[in-house]
């Protein structure tokens, strides 16, 4: 099958609050390598199944290297990225030249991410021409906090999107529960949603270490509960509500060890405020930037994985930490109460210190978790082969109809 996957954007980006900080908005960090981005995976999965793929990325997203030709099946385009003072290139990148590469082309069915992306009209349109069915993957689930892009977004959806685009594409699949849930709130038929696909973690690549191996070459004490925080140090990523957090659990258990893992605007804020509440031989960070093979050493140092956040998208940290075998605390809930179940793989909770506190040193004291459980648990619901055993089966039933 000849598959053409629309993903422009393939890294997150911190996003300012003011619209005025949004325009030309560039990318804090290209990758060394395209190797271990996740849609990248996914396409290199794919192909390996004897599918040709071709993946569509704004240039912006360029590594210094990518496999693009050397993966038999799997074509990388990093397409040339227009007017990027009007369209920022973190959220909404312009490649006018897309419609071209895939009407140029003879592919059997187009997969876009999002609905509200440039490169998803484009593809729209674009399968009109060719007549090639066209499948959009959804993972946004909540409208921005900014107000005038919650407006643009409204407008698009309510004068564009459903009015016309809807009905030119084979259906959305939810890469969530709540992205399913947004889409009936905006008015999207039952009939065009086509079930949900979690976004895949690659459980080659995301597997447990043995806890002692792993601390070892973190140089981290094997005789001390360790958390795990991974995370970008900004003010809506949780750091305020994380700290009061640790403060009460090491009310109860002293020895606790919190290790956050991530860099940001916040980094010499935050450890002003950890040296303050005496907490410096209770939390360290690590500000490295470390890629995917290498992050599963974290994973599996850790007794819990702690999601705090209450902003932005699926954080792929708990699927990670999950497919290592380690139990998730979060208060984030959209998109991972799909995959934290309770008492199974971790805890969901409130935005609570108390709350917070209190599952951490239930399970410290406690802890009934099953790793290989959590472990099996992932594979069947976001191992890499289990999703793309669900894109052939819907792949292949739309192709079908044509």
């Amino acid at each position: 099958m000849n598959i053409a996957v629309v993903n422009l954007i393939t890294s997150t980006t911190v996003l300012p609050m003011k619209l005025k900080s949004l325009m030309g908005l560039k990318i804090a960090r290209k990758p060394n390598t395209d190797e271990w981005i996740n849609i990248v995976r996914l396409c290199k999965r794919m192909a390996e199944f004897g599918n040709n793929v071709v993946l569509y990325v704004s240039d912006v997203f360029l590594p210094e290297k990518t496999i693009s030709g050397n993966i038999p099946g799997l074509t990388i385009r990093y397409l040339p990225t227009r007017l990027t003072q009007v369209f920022s290139p973190a959220i909404i990148p312009f490649t006018p030249s897309l419609y071209k590469e895939l009407i140029s082309r003879d592919f059997d069915i187009i997969l876009a991410s999002e609905t509200l992306q440039i490169g998803s009209i484009l593809a729209i349109l674009a399968g009109i021409r060719k007549k090639i069915p066209v499948i959009i993957w959804q993972e946004v689930d909540v409208w921005p906090p900014q107000y005038i892009l919650r407006f643009a977004e409204r407008f698009y959806y309510t004068l564009i999107f459903k009015p016309f685009l809807i009905k030119k594409i084979r259906g959305i699949i939810g890469r969530s529960s709540s992205a399913i849930e947004f889409l009936k709130s905006i008015g999207i038929c039952e009939d065009k949603i086509l079930g949900i696909i979690p976004t895949p973690i690659d459980t080659t690549i995301f597997k447990p270490i043995p806890k002692n191996e792993a601390r070892v070459k973190l140089c981290l004490p094997l005789d001390r509960p360790i958390l795990l925080c991974v995370t970008t140090l900004d003010k809506r990523r949780g750091l305020d509500l994380l700290l009061l957090t640790i403060e009460k659990v090491t009310q109860k258990i002293p020895e606790v060890l919190l290790l956050i893992k991530g860099n940001g605007p916040l980094r010499e804020n935050l450890e002003t405020t950890i040296e303050k509440k005496g907490l410096k031989n209770n939390v360290r960070i690590d500000y490295s930037y470390t890629a995917a093979p290498e992050m599963p050493l974290f994973y599996s140092a850790a007794d819990i994985s702690l999601v705090v956040t209450e902003f932005g998208l699926l954080p792929f940290s708990a699927l990670e930490s999950l497919a290592c075998g380690i139990p998730v605390i979060s208060t984030f809930k959209r998109g991972l109460k799909d995959f934290i179940i309770d008492e199974e793989t971790g805890f969901l909770v409130d935005r609570d210190p108390d709350l917070l506190a209190n599952k951490i040193i239930k399970i410290l004291r406690y802890n009934k978790f099953n790793n290989e459980k959590i472990i099996e648990f992932a594979k069947k619901t976001i191992g890499i082969d289990r999703v793309i055993s669900v894109f052939r089966e819907v792949f292949g039933n739309e192709t079908k109809k044509k």
